[in-house]
Order: C-alpha cells, then structure tokens, then sequence
C-alpha cells in the first residue's frame, strides 16, 4: 500500500520521541532499580519506546478526531488515554523481558514511578506538539533555534487562498456557524498542503497563506498541484458541508514567486514573518480572480520557473500583463485549469 506524503510525514515524526522515549526509559531503569542488570535496561527501554511511539501517534493519527471536544474533555481524555497506555507498556515490556512470573512483584514495587515520570515526559512532549501546532511546525522550530533573529533574503513561493463569498455565507448561517464552516474548511484544506510540502504561513480572516521554499514548491508542481488537490478534496465532502451548512465552500487562489524578508517580529507575541514585495503582489493576483471570474491565477514569473514536464498537467491561458491594483510596474498573468 503506498502511503500518502502527508502519512509519511507524520510517520517520520514518530522517530524522534521513539528513540527519546527508548533513551528514557533507559535511564529510568538505572536510576530506580537497585541492582540494574541488562534485563531491566532492557525492559526500560522498550517500555520507553512503546510509550514514546504510541503517545505521538494518539497525538497525530487519532486526537485529530476529538479536535472539537472542550479543552477540558481533551486534557480528560489524553490523562486517561496516556496512564492506560502507559500501564500497557509497562505490562508488555516486563513480559517480554521477565515474564510472567515477576509482573506482580514488578507492578507493586516500580508502576508508581513509572507511571509519574511517563505521565510527565509525555504531557511534555504533547506541550511541545501543540505549540508546534499553534506556530506552524517550522516556525515554531525558527523560533526555537533562533535560525532568523537577525532576518534574511530568501526566494520563495507564497499562495494567498481566498474563500468566496464568505460575507453572504457569515449572514445567512451566523456568526458562531461561520466560525465552524471556516475552520472545517482550514483543516481540510491541511493535508493537501502538507502533501504538496507546503508551509501555512498564517490564517487572515477567511484566507489562507501558504509558502514554499522555492525547491520543494517547485518539485513535482506542488505550488500548483496543491490547489487541485484541495479542489478535489472539497468536492468529495461537498454534500457533508451542504448537509452541515447548506453551502460548500468555494475559493479561488493567486500564486507568485520572489524574494522575501523573513526575521522576527515582536516581543510579547513573537512569530516569524514573511515581508517584502513578493507577499503583497501574491495578494493583488488573487484579488484578480474575483475581477476575472477565474479560479487559480499565477505569474509569468512563477510559470517560468517550473521545468516542461511539470507543466504538461495543466491549461494555462494568458490574461495579459496587467497592472495590479497599488502597482506601476505590469506583471504577466495565467489562468491555470487541469
């Protein structure tokens, strides 16, 4: 079975807090055994594996599924989740090891222990998760490093996502029922970014901005077969939203390609941004597809950067060098379909 891109991104995620996991557990088994012998670091370790794979897994393959739960049913739910999982692996790892014989002796003399300090090492790994989430993955690994606190000039691609008619929607669902047809829409849009190797820059309002490094977006077409695949996807749960909402969302999208500034930005919330030229074109050629009555719109400049192959997928149709709104300088546009 072949996996998706965004499957084995996340199975790649598993790896680091596995081995942590495994080191861990090793070293525990030092400190709280009198006598450590092979056997118990051995124990330790698969005990510290099993707890470090299965937690990251829950967290990435299934909390995804209860993501609408009050905060407080979640931290309920991973509390209860994590000290059954790790009472499991705790159980498997001593049978494997020492067999049957001595798991009572071994639950009643080292559970405890085992438990705070698993229940502990996991809640933090689960802290590290969510903020990654709550900054984007790489910009939470930039802040983190400190890899732009002094900023610097980077070609990259951006994709500005508009939902359209979104004010007419907001009126007839309300306010609360739009907030939820808004991020149901963000989610599903998620994985077929994360697929095309694409970076969710920051949610404005009802847009999306993606960004690439130019190598990975221009690899296999992703910048532009992102859009598609979140076309396509959309459109396989057209009747759950209409069923949900009455209405399906419908977007268009502008694509472009410069140089960026990135640096940090801020104090007391901190993020790192994308600036420059680049960023505020990307936004013009979107606003063009209202004004066009066209769904994906990119620049000559991008369309030149991809290789012939890549563009063999797609129709493009030439609307001219225009000249964008708040800009002097004409750029050439392309209607792109599939």
């Amino acid at each position: 079975m072949k996996l998706s891109r965004y499957a084995r991104r996340k199975i790649g995620l598993l790896l680091v807090p596995s081995v942590a996991g495994l080191c861990i557990g090793a070293a525990f088994s030092v400190l709280i055994s009198q006598h450590p012998t092979a056997r118990t670091v051995i124990q330790g370790m698969i005990c510290g594996f099993l707890i470090g794979f299965t937690a990251v897994y829950l967290e990435y393959f299934v909390f995804d599924r209860i993501r609408k739960l009050t905060i407080y049913m979640i931290i309920l739910t991973r509390s209860v989740i994590f000290c059954l999982v790790t009472v499991a692996a705790y159980i498997i790892s001593d049978v494997i090891v020492f067999g049957f014989d001595e798991l009572l002796g071994d639950l009643r003399n080292y559970m405890p222990a085992t438990i705070v300090v698993s229940v502990i090492s996991i809640l933090a790994v689960v802290l590290f998760i969510n903020l990654a989430r709550l900054l984007g993955q790489k910009g939470f690994f930039r802040l983190m490093v400190g890899l732009y606190h002094k900023p610097v000039l980077d070609r990259r691609i951006f994709m500005f996502i508009d939902l359209a008619g979104s004010t007419s929607i907001a009126e007839e669902i309300g306010d609360i029922g739009f907030h939820s047809f808004l991020n149901d829409f963000f989610f599903d849009a998620t994985r077929p970014i994360v697929e095309c190797k694409g970076e969710i820059y920051k949610y404005v309002g009802d847009e999306i901005i993606v960004t690439w490094a130019m190598k990975s977006g221009l690899k296999d077409g992703n910048a532009l077969e992102c859009y598609f695949m979140i076309e396509e996807k959309i459109d396989g749960l057209r009747d759950a939203y209409q069923a949900k909402y009455g209405f399906h969302p419908r977007f268009t999208a502008g694509i472009h390609c410069g140089t960026s500034v990135i640096g940090e930005m801020g104090d007391y919330k901190r993020e790192v941004a994308f600036l420059g030229d680049v960023v505020n074109t990307t936004s013009r050629i979107q606003a063009e597809c209202k004004a066009r009555s066209r769904k994906l719109i990119i620049s000559g400049t991008l369309k030149k950067e991809f290789n012939e192959t890549d563009l063999s997928r797609y129709t493009f149709e030439s609307l001219g060098s225009i000249a964008l709104r708040g800009k002097k300088q004409e750029i050439e546009l392309f209607s792109v379909s599939r």
